[in-house]
């Protein structure tokens, strides 16, 4: 849908349309594989007492933080990730790193082996995911070691099943996102779980099935199918009933 709407013709200005509207993708290359290496470990944000609430210079230690891995040839993995990842690396990562193609850390992303080449390309760990949102293991009470994953920002899981999550970042993010920071800077945020931003992202209703038909569109429309403008609009329609 993107490829007929904008006229884009070459990979290259796929990918840099892709990065430049926050839209997850891949730029898969072929290596062998003995090539392939471990990527770098990355400091997380560590432990944290039972009832801790941080202020804004904690908010701006983490940024700090976050920022530095973001300038490390990781970042073009975030940059790619599109939803939340690429809002909070967008204004940091250069996006010719992303359209340079998989860094030395590139990760082996072959789903059926059938010789020595395999596809790769930069993937983020789970502890690179949780760092990135600005995520705290904090301790849930005084006498267990149980803790909550608590966080500055949505997971990138749970962003990709909220109602803001539209393909591409929409103004209606952004104006979420700017919200979410003044609210932060101004000490009047908290951490939250996982369960807690989904609560307060919640679809909005029939969100999920239209993202649904748009994908289906789109898979449609990349195999060769005629689209059906009709239909589909028959399909999009009945989201709001």
């Amino acid at each position: 849908m993107i490829i007929r709407e904008f006229k884009l013709t070459d990979q290259h200005t796929i990918a840099r349309h892709l990065a430049l509207n926050g839209v997850p993708f891949r730029t898969l290359s072929t290596r062998h594989i003995s090539s392939i290496v471990a990527p770098f470990r990355w400091k997380t944000l560590g432990y944290r007492p039972y009832g801790y609430k941080p202020d804004a210079l904690a908010y701006e230690i983490y940024e700090m933080k976050r920022d530095e891995f973001l300038r490390t040839p990781r970042g073009r993995a975030v940059l790619m990730k599109g939803g939340i990842l690429w809002r909070l690396a967008r204004d940091v990562v250069n996006i010719e790193s992303v359209l340079d193609g998989p860094t030395e850390w590139a990760k082996d992303l072959t789903s059926r082996r059938s010789g020595p080449s395999v596809s790769v390309d930069d993937e983020l760990s789970e502890q690179e995911l949780e760092f990135i949102c600005g995520t705290y293991r904090v301790h849930t009470d005084l006498k267990s070691d149980q803790i909550s994953l608590s966080s500055w920002w949505p997971s990138h899981i749970v962003w990709a099943g909220s109602g803001l999550n539209l393909m591409a970042w929409s103004d209606d993010a952004e104006a979420w996102f700017q919200r979410r920071l003044e609210d932060i800077r101004e000490n009047r945020a908290t951490l939250k779980t996982s369960d807690a931003w989904r609560k307060s992202l919640k679809l909005q209703r029939g969100t999920a099935r239209l993202r649904k038909h748009m994908d289906a569109a789109a898979g449609d429309f990349i195999n060769g199918k005629r689209f059906d403008a009709q239909s589909s609009a028959i399909r999009l329609a009945s989201t709001n009933r």
